[in-house]
């Protein structure tokens, strides 16, 4: 088996660390548009729990009829990478918050609406995105 020399070694790295950081914008858009649509896609679409008719109608008083999850939008605009390595992308808020509205065991907490979840449907979109880098990396033609 022939050795790789410094060159390719380096090439390989490049592309190890553009797919980690193609994943992570790849999910952070997904989660996003899903956030923006109200809900969660994983081979179908799941609307996140309804807002009560009281909730309703205060935001709309307030002007703030954006949707679930969107009076600000500082939770929304906050998700991003938080760190990358070349075998782990962490993808998270730092608002204090929003751990109440992604998990169900805190109390008194509102219905949960996860917004970071696993989905086949994102993990397709990374693994062709994989698929794409290594074979730009070993030139290999379809």
């Amino acid at each position: 088996m022939p050795r790789l020399n410094r060159s390719e070694i380096n090439r390989i790295n490049l592309t190890i660390n553009k797919i980690v950081v193609k994943l992570g914008k790849n999910s952070v858009k997904f989660f996003k548009k899903n956030w923006r649509k109200g809900g969660q896609q994983d081979r179908t679409f799941k609307k996140w729990a309804a807002l009560k008719s009281n909730t309703v109608r205060m935001k709309r008083r307030a002007g703030q009829d954006k949707g679930i999850l969107r009076r600000t939008d500082r939770l929304l605009n906050s998700l991003k990478v938080l760190s990358a390595s070349r075998n782990r992308v962490k993808i998270g808020t730092t608002t204090p918050y929003g751990q109440y509205h992604q998990n169900p065991n805190f109390a008194p907490s509102p219905p949960t609406r996860p917004f970071l979840y696993n989905s086949d449907d994102l993990n397709k979109e990374n693994e062709k995105i994989i698929n794409e880098q290594l074979l730009k990396l070993f030139k290999i033609v379809k």
